[in-house]
C-alpha cells in the first residue's frame, strides 16, 4: 500500500543567476535551487555539476524528484539567446559595451521574470549613472458610445517615453534612436538614459495593432476592445477601471446562490468573472482551459448571470449554443444540472421552427454546426443574449459553411470554447477570432502576411518567439487558458509509456514493398503536377503504411492459404502489435481497472473486439456509425462488468468523460500530439482519483516511430510559442510529409 503512494517526477528548479562586471563585460554564474540544495549548472549540456538525484521531498518522504533536463536546457537556451557565451569554467560571459547597454535596459528586467537575478558590487557601480528609458501609457479617460448603439465607446491615454526619475525623452527622439540603431543619450544632468528599445518596439506595435488614433500632442484614442493591448505599458488598475471591475464574490452568490458557488472550484470562479465581465461591456473570449477542466459549468455560470432578472424576462434575448452534434445531450444534461431555473430547448430534427418559438422569449438553445448555416434565416433576425460555441476548432476553416453562418449572428457577446484552439496554424485563432471579435486581429489577409507567413520562415528561435509575443498581445486579453497542472494539482498523475512491437516478416514485406512502390507513384505524380501535385498521393502512401504497421487486415491482404481462420495464434503473423496487445490484455485483466482503447482505424477495433472476448473483458464500443453514444458512456462509467472500452480516434475527440478508467491504449500514434492528448484526456480530467497510464504501441522501425519524432518536434514548437503551454500544433506540411516517406 505504501509502494501505490510513491511518487516520482521531475524538478521543477528555481535557477538563480548571479551577474557582475562592467559595461565592457558581464559573467553570469547559473545555479538551480532544489528543496533547499543548491546546485550549479555547467557548461555543455546543460546538466548539473553533480549527480544528487533523486530529490527527496521534505515534506513527503514518498515524494523524490529526478533531473528534469527539458527544464535545465531550457533555461540554459534562453541565456544563450541574450548573447552570452559560455566559458570552460561553467560562467557565462556577454562582451561588447552595446551588447550590455541593450542586455541592461532591454534583457535584464525579463530575465527577472523567469529567474531570481543578484548582482555584484562591480555591476552595480558600472550602472549607477545609468536610466532605463521606457514606454507608457496613462489613461485620462472613456468616451463611451451612444446608448442608442451609434458610434464606439474609446480610450483616452496619454504616451509618454519617461525614465523611474521621471525625465521624458520626445516620441520622434526616440524613434529616431531606434531607426539610427542606437539606445542611449546623454541628458543635460549629465546622466546617461538608455532606451529599452525592444520595449520601445514593442509598445509601437501595440499601437499599430490596437488601431490607436493619435490627436493633439501625444493624446491617443484606442477602441475599448483594444484597450487591453496597451495594458502592459499602462496602469493595469486603471485599464481595469475604465473596462469594468469583475464581480465580487458577494455579486455572484446573490445570483448563482451559496451552493452553486460551493460546488465551483476556485480558479472556474475566476473563469466566471473573466467570462461575464466581458459580456457586461458587450465583448467577447476565447475560453480555452484543459480538457476536463469545466468549461461547460463556467459558461453556463455565465448564462445564468447573462439572463438573470427582470432585464432577461423582458429583453427577447435567449442564449444561443452551438456545439458538434454529439454533445447535444451533454448540453441539456448539464444545463438541467447547473441551470435549472433556464428552459433549455435542443433545435434539432425536421420541427426545428416550432422548437424556437416555444423558446423565442427566453432561455438556452442549443443547435449544431451543421445545422446553423441551415437554419440562418431563423437566426438572422434575432439578437441573442449570449453566443457560446463549443469545440471551437470546428471554426479553425474560415471557409465553413458554419463558420461564415455564425459570422452573421447577432449577440450582445460571443465566447468559444476549446482545449485546443490551434491545432494546424495561427491562422486557426484568425478564424475563431473573427466570430468573437469581427475585425480585432485585421483582414485574414493582412494577418497571414503579419504572422503566419513569417512564423512559417523564421528560423531563428528568437525571431519567431518575438513574434509570438506580439501575437500573444493582441490575443491574451481575450483568452483564458488553464493548464490541469497550474489549477487542478490534486489530480493523480499522468504516466505515459511506450510499447515497441517489432514487424513480423509478412508485415516487413509488405511494408517495405509499398514503401518503394509509394516513392514511385509519388515521383510520378511530381512529374504530372509539379512539387505541390503529390501531396494526395503522399498522403495515400502513409495511410496505407500506416495501415500495415497495425496489421495486414487493414489493407484487405488475401488470407494465405491455410490461414482462411486466421485463429489467435495464426493472427499474430499479420502484425507484431497482437502478442504484445495479448499480453498486455491479459496483465490488465489479472490487476484489475478499466481501459480505454482508441485507434485511427475502425477496422482495426473491430480486429481488436475478439482479443477481449478471449482475454474475457466485456466492452463497450463507439465509433463515429454508433448511435447509442450517451447509453455506452453511461454503461462504462457505471458498470463495473465492462473492462475496456473501444473507441475510434475521431468519435472520441469531443464531449466524453470517462473517469472509471486509468488506463489508455493508442493502438496507432497520430502525427498532431494536440489529437493523442485528447484522448488520454478523456480520463485524465477533474473527477479523476487514480493515476492514469497511456500506453503507445509502436511499431519499431517503421513511420510510426517517424510520427513520435514528428510529434516531439510538434510539441517543442507549441512550447516556444505559447510559452510552455501546448497551444500551438502544426498541420503535416511540405517537410513533414517528406521526413515521413524517407
Amino acid at each position: 500500500e505504501e509502494l501505490n503512494k510513491l511518487r516520482i517526477e521531475p524538478a521543477q528548479p528555481v535557477f538563480e543567476v548571479q551577474i557582475d562586471g562592467s559595461l565592457r563585460q558581464v559573467e553570469a554564474v547559473v545555479t538551480a535551487r532544489i528543496e533547499g540544495a543548491r546546485i550549479r549548472l555547467t557548461e555543455g549540456n546543460g546538466a548539473f555539476s553533480v549527480n544528487i538525484y533523486p530529490i527527496e521531498d521534505k515534506k513527503d518522504e514518498l515524494h523524490y524528484y529526478t533531473e528534469n533536463k527539458a527544464s535545465e536546457a531550457s533555461f540554459l537556451r534562453r541565456l544563450l539567446e541574450l548573447g552570452f557565451t559560455q566559458t570552460p569554467d561553467g560562467k557565462l560571459r556577454l562582451q561588447g559595451e552595446n551588447e550590455i547597454l541593450r542586455f541592461y535596459a532591454s534583457d535584464l528586467p525579463k530575465l527577472r521574470q523567469f529567474a531570481t537575478v543578484t548582482t555584484g558590487d562591480r555591476w552595480e557601480a558600472a550602472t549607477r549613472g545609468l536610466l532605463r528609458i521606457q514606454p507608457k501609457a496613462i489613461l485620462s479617460g472613456r468616451d463611451e458610445a451612444s446608448p442608442t448603439g451609434g458610434g464606439a465607446d474609446w480610450l483616452s491615454l496619454e504616451v509618454a517615453y519617461e525614465s523611474a526619475g521621471g525625465h521624458r525623452v520626445p516620441r520622434n527622439e526616440v524613434l529616431r534612436l531606434i531607426r539610427s540603431g542606437k539606445s542611449s543619450l546623454r541628458g543635460q544632468d549629465g546622466k546617461t538614459y538608455v532606451l529599452d528599445a525592444e520595449m520601445c518596439e514593442d509598445f509601437e506595435e501595440a499601437l499599430e495593432d490596437s488601431h490607436s488614433r493619435f490627436g493633439p500632442g501625444q493624446q491617443l484614442k484606442v477602441p475599448l476592445e483594444a484597450g487591453e493591448i496597451l495594458a502592459a505599458f499602462a496602469d493595469p488598475a486603471a485599464i481595469n477601471s475604465a473596462l469594468g471591475e469583475p464581480m465580487t464574490d458577494a455579486e455572484l452568490r446573490a445570483i448563482l446562490g451559496d451552493a452553486f458557488m460551493k460546488m465551483l472550484r476556485p480558479y472556474q470562479i475566476e473563469g466566471v468573472r473573466w467570462l461575464e465581465r466581458l459580456h457586461r461591456s458587450r465583448r467577447g473570449g476565447l475560453l480555452a482551459d484543459d480538457m476536463g477542466l469545466g468549461k461547460t459549468v463556467q459558461s453556463l455560470s455565465l448564462l445564468r448571470l447573462a439572463l438573470a432578472g427582470a432585464e432577461f424576462e423582458t429583453a427577447n434575448q435567449p442564449a444561443l449554443v452551438v456545439c458538434p452534434t454529439s454533445l447535444l445531450s451533454n448540453w441539456a444534461a448539464e444545463a438541467e444540472r447547473f441551470a435549472p431555473e433556464l428552459p433549455c430547448v435542443i433545435l434539432h430534427g425536421n420541427d426545428r421552427r416550432t422548437q424556437y418559438k416555444a423558446l423565442k422569449t427566453k432561455g438556452i438553445i442549443l443547435t449544431t454546426y451543421g445545422l446553423i448555416s441551415r437554419d440562418l434565416e431563423i437566426h438572422r433576425p434575432q439578437t441573442y443574449r449570449a453566443l457560446i460555441m463549443d469545440e471551437a476548432s470546428h471554426l479553425r476553416n474560415p471557409d465553413t459553411d458554419a463558420a461564415k453562418a455564425l459570422r452573421q449572428i447577432r449577440a450582445t457577446s460571443r465566447f468559444a470554447l476549446t482545449g485546443t484552439p490551434v491545432e494546424n496554424s495561427v491562422q486557426d485563432l484568425w478564424s475563431i477570432y473573427q466570430i468573437l471579435l469581427p475585425g480585432y486581429l485585421g483582414g485574414r489577409d493582412d494577418f497571414r502576411d503579419r504572422f503566419h507567413k513569417p512564423l512559417s520562415s523564421a528560423t531563428d528561435r528568437k525571431e519567431r518567439s518575438r513574434i509570438m509575443e506580439r501575437l500573444r498581445r493582441r490575443v491574451n486579453p481575450y483568452l483564458l487558458r488553464r493548464t490541469k497542472g497550474e489549477v487542478a494539482k490534486d489530480l493523480p498523475a499522468k504516466i505515459e509509456k511506450i510499447i515497441w512491437c517489432p514487424l513480423t516478416a509478412m508485415q516487413q514485406e509488405y511494408y517495405q514493398r509499398l514503401l518503394e512502390e509509394g516513392r514511385e507513384e509519388i515521383k510520378l505524380a511530381r512529374k504530372r503536377s509539379g512539387q505541390g501535385g503529390s501531396r494526395a498521393t503522399m498522403f495515400t502512401v502513409l495511410l496505407r503504411l500506416r495501415q500495415v504497421c497495425n496489421d495486414l487486415r487493414l489493407l484487405g491482404v488475401p488470407e494465405p492459404k491455410g490461414m482462411e481462420n486466421w485463429t489467435s495464434g495464426e493472427e499474430a503473423q499479420c502484425s507484431g502489435k497482437w502478442s504484445a496487445l495479448r499480453e498486455f490484455f491479459t496483465e490488465i485483466r489479472e490487476i484489475g481497472g478499466k481501459t480505454l482503447i482508441f485507434s485511427q482505424f475502425v477496422s482495426m477495433l473491430k480486429l481488436i473486439k475478439p482479443l477481449l472476448d478471449e482475454q474475457d473483458l466485456p466492452y463497450c464500443y463507439l465509433d463515429g456509425s454508433s448511435s447509442d453514444r450517451g447509453e455506452q458512456v453511461s454503461t462504462f462509467q457505471k458498470d463495473e462488468s465492462k473492462k475496456a472500452f473501444l473507441i475510434s480516434l475521431k468519435a472520441g475527440g469531443y464531449g466524453l468523460n470517462l473517469t472509471a478508467a486509468e488506463n489508455v491504449v493508442l493502438v496507432d500514434p497520430w502525427w498532431n500530439p494536440a489529437v493523442e492528448a485528447q484522448a488520454i484526456d478523456r480520463a485524465h480530467r477533474i473527477g479523476q482519483t487514480n493515476p492514469v497510464t497511456a500506453y503507445r504501441f509502436v511499431s519499431k522501425g517503421t513511420i510510426e516511430e517517424k510520427i513520435l519524432q514528428l510529434q516531439s518536434r510538434k510539441r517543442e514548437t507549441a512550447e516556444l510559442a505559447m510559452d510552455d503551454e501546448p497551444l500551438v500544433m502544426t498541420g503535416l506540411n511540405e517537410s513533414d510529409l517528406h521526413e515521413l516517406l524517407e
